[in-house]
């Protein structure tokens, strides 16, 4: 289905929408710059001189541009974004729907190999780079906590959200309390506690425990006022980045060197992945707004687990194939969104 207001933006006719069409598909297929030659009467049903022509007009809108002189056309990130507006994404093969769920579903995959895994399918179905980026645990709402005395002056910390996740935290801290005691403090923790979104904890905890004392206790102090630390993290799963260092785009050591700083940085992956809605996202090159990603590009969805979001996508060369890589990017979310939710993180 063509979007309308893009068309009109170019004032592109159906001819115009065809070649432009078959420029990006072909580019992105062999990465050479498409010459009329290349598409008349095989891509598009008209001679070379027409289609010449019609080139000129998309050059005019910048929608391509020529590398040199004399050289064939390739698109430009308003071409790609065009393109990307005026396709409608096909359905994933049977095969590779079969190859999802084999390696999740039937395997009873959960937790933070779940989404590895996720991560593993994606590279490996998109031939690019796969990010996954698990919930942030502090939009959940507590169940129940349950602290475990460990040797060595540890203590497992399980916080169970109504959501299904459950995230388990190594504490290092002498303790003198017995193990009576241990149990008594998670009763009435749980007892206060239970129902508040973990948002919330540190601004109400104090409250809510004021006539047991317990807010005053160093385990739980660190335990509540720590919110940001224990459960506002980033963490991901990412897989994929020999394949995407393959294409002939990344062959420059510095735009290596840009890719892998890229992942390193989580606030970047968020923006990147950032989706606004649970429709597939699509940000090319120069719309990304960061100067190290001006020829890269990234398909992106939401996924859910209960109430909480996480965010997965592919990243790679603007030269992408954007119809499979959107169809692989909203079915792989859409499944790990109907997976059972009980996912043990750590």
């Amino acid at each position: 289905m063509m979007n309308k207001k893009t068309v009109n933006k170019y004032n592109l006719s159906e001819r115009h929408i065809e070649v432009l069409n078959a420029v990006v598909r072909q580019f992105v297929l062999t990465a050479q710059p498409v010459s009329s030659i290349k598409i008349a009467g095989k891509l598009v049903a008209a001679s070379s001189s027409t289609i010449r022509n019609v080139m000129a007009d998309l050059e005019a809108a910048g929608l391509l541009r020529q590398q040199y002189a004399s050289s064939g056309r390739i698109p430009t990130v308003s071409g790609y974004r065009c393109f990307v507006d005026n396709i409608t994404p096909p359905k994933i093969e049977t095969e590779t729907q079969i190859e999802y769920e084999k390696n999740t579903v039937e395997q009873n995959v959960t937790g933070q190999q779940l989404f590895e895994r996720f991560a593993q399918l994606l590279a490996s179905t998109s031939k690019l780079i796969a990010v996954v980026l698990l919930p942030r645990l502090v939009n959940g709402v507590l169940e129940r906590f349950d602290i475990i005395q460990l040797p060595d002056d540890r203590l497992l910390l399980v916080v169970t959200l109504r959501e299904g996740v459950v995230k388990t935290i190594l504490i290092e801290l002498p303790l003198t309390l017995s193990s009576y005691e241990l149990i008594g403090l998670t009763r009435l923790l749980n007892e206060r506690l239970s129902g508040l979104p973990l948002s919330k904890l540190s601004a109400e905890a104090d409250a809510r425990l004021a006539d047991t004392g317990l807010h005053q206790t160093e385990l739980v102090r660190i335990i509540l006022h720590n919110t940001e630390v224990l459960f506002n993290q980033t963490e991901s799963a990412i897989a994929g980045t020999g394949k995407v260092l393959e294409q002939p785009e990344f062959q420059d050591p510095q735009k290596v060197k840009a890719i892998i700083e890229l992942l390193e940085g989580k606030d970047i992956l968020l923006h990147l992945l950032e989706s606004s809605d649970d429709q597939v996202s699509v940000k090319i090159g120069d719309e990304i707004g960061l100067a190290e990603t001006t020829e890269i590009s990234c398909v992106a969805a939401n996924y859910h687990v209960g109430e909480l979001h996480g965010m997965l996508g592919i990243i790679g060369p603007t030269r992408m194939d954007y119809p499979r890589q959107m169809a692989l990017v909203g079915f792989a979310a859409n499944l790990l969104s109907k997976l059972p939710i009980k996912h043990t993180l750590s």
